[in-house]
């Protein structure tokens, strides 16, 4: 099942709820992250003190892939949408 979802991730493609609750960690320079499909094209990340310490509902603006940067927006009512996307500094490598 992982590697259905790392190549939805990498293709871009959106989803289905039966991949809901599975999911992968990437590590980049500073971080290591947790990415959870919630369905629907929404995803749970966690992994950055600031901006996600624990797991927060966003959707991916472009497929996470190495040597790329992971751009996102948090889908929250109470975060400030002018700081939108939140993007990572490099992925180094993505784990199963």
């Amino acid at each position: 099942m992982w590697a259905v979802v790392v190549e939805a991730i990498h293709s871009g493609a959106q989803t289905g709820a039966d991949r809901a609750g599975t999911g992968m960690r990437f590590r980049t320079h500073n971080n290591l992250y947790t990415l959870t499909d919630a369905g629907d094209g929404a995803w749970y990340i966690s992994g950055n003190e600031k901006y996600c310490p624990k797991a927060t509902l966003v959707t991916l603006r472009e497929p996470v892939q190495v040597g790329h940067r992971c751009a996102f927006n948090i889908a929250s009512p109470t975060f400030d949408q002018r700081r939108n996307p939140v993007t990572t500094t490099t992925v180094l490598e993505i784990m199963e």
